[in-house]
């Protein structure tokens, strides 16, 4: 039986690899309904069970490209981890880009994760 519930993202206000920061992808394509592709990086620095949020973001008229935009936090990225190393699923999709205004001027994102136990 699928379980499903909202989180808040991780790590939106840093850069990614190439330089980009993840707020400028967000204020662009994370908006609610998108897929969120869930990546785990049991090679990370900082946690062996850290899972990337990524998003399909149209970097020219024709091409697409997956972004990262953030993490899921330690603790869910444990669970995430482990569900998927048992056989089990996870999705997971946006809900809502909060902030953004005078006084919260980062960019959040809230997310629907949908779990599914093997």
């Amino acid at each position: 039986m699928a379980k499903s519930f909202n989180t808040k993202l991780v790590g939106v206000s840093h850069k990614n690899s190439d330089g980009i920061e993840r707020q400028l992808w967000i204020g662009r394509y994370a908006k609610p309904g998108v897929t969120i592709h869930l990546k785990p990086e049991p090679d990370n620095a900082y946690d062996p069970n850290a899972v990337g949020a990524w998003i399909t973001a149209r970097t020219l008229i024709f091409f697409k490209a997956d972004v990262q935009i953030g993490y899921l936090d330690a603790r869910l990225a444990g669970e995430v981890s482990r569900l998927l190393s048992r056989g089990g699923s996870a999705s997971a999709r946006v809900v809502e880009v909060v902030g953004g205004k005078r006084g919260a001027e980062t960019l959040g994102v809230v997310v629907e994760i949908t779990k599914e136990e093997p």
